[in-house]
């Protein structure tokens, strides 16, 4: 009875050895960081707020300072930042070094995906700090995410209102705007009766 048993252990064994080396090279590729290039399908940042919360450094804006900041950082298989430290490629300045930072790192993606699997990936990160080339001009926010074969790109500040200049002003418009700015301005007297 011995010889049987032993003899179904082997069949067994053999049975299941390209099954269990299977899912020891899954469990080995989970830890892998698969490159941004390399994905079928790339995540989409879920933070809904503006910018993905990354905001300008007040004394910067202030001081009409711009810059650029690179880095990079690796998200889990669920989408998740790691904790791990972020990696920066290239800063302009040491605050928005710290604003991307703290904005990143509260995160959120849609997994990764190669080949029907979630993987982990390095995310390249581009944030851009802009203002407007015309500090007189009429200005708006700006606030926008990307996402690129080559990375995941922010733009957050102001730019100045693009004028159309195809559209000439009415001269009987400008006369009206004048009189009626006019006439606020200097009371009609009213007619003595």
């Amino acid at each position: 009875m011995r010889p049987r048993i032993q003899s179904l252990v082997t069949i067994l064994v053999v049975m299941l050895a390209p099954e269990a080396l299977a899912q020891a090279s899954a469990s080995q590729s989970d830890t892998s960081i698969v490159p941004w290039s390399a994905l079928s399908a790339r995540p989409r940042l879920l933070d809904t707020t503006s910018a993905g919360g990354i905001r300008y450094p007040s004394l910067l804006f202030d001081a009409n300072v711009e810059g650029v900041v690179r880095l990079e950082t690796i998200v889990d298989r669920n989408g998740a930042i790691e904790s791990a430290p972020m990696r920066i490629a290239s800063s302009t300045h040491e605050l928005f070094t710290s604003a991307a930072r703290s904005g990143v790192s509260r995160w959120r993606f849609s997994p990764a995906v190669v080949d029907s699997r979630n993987v982990r990936t390095a995310v390249p990160i581009t944030v851009t700090f802009v203002l407007p080339k015309e500090p007189a001009a009429p200005w708006r926010e700006v606030s926008t995410v990307a996402v690129d074969a080559s990375g995941v790109h922010v733009a957050i500040g102001t730019e100045a209102i693009p004028r159309d200049s195809s559209i000439a002003p009415n001269p009987a418009d400008v006369r009206e705007a004048t009189i009626a700015a006019l006439s606020e301005l200097v009371p009609l007297k009213s007619a003595a009766v």
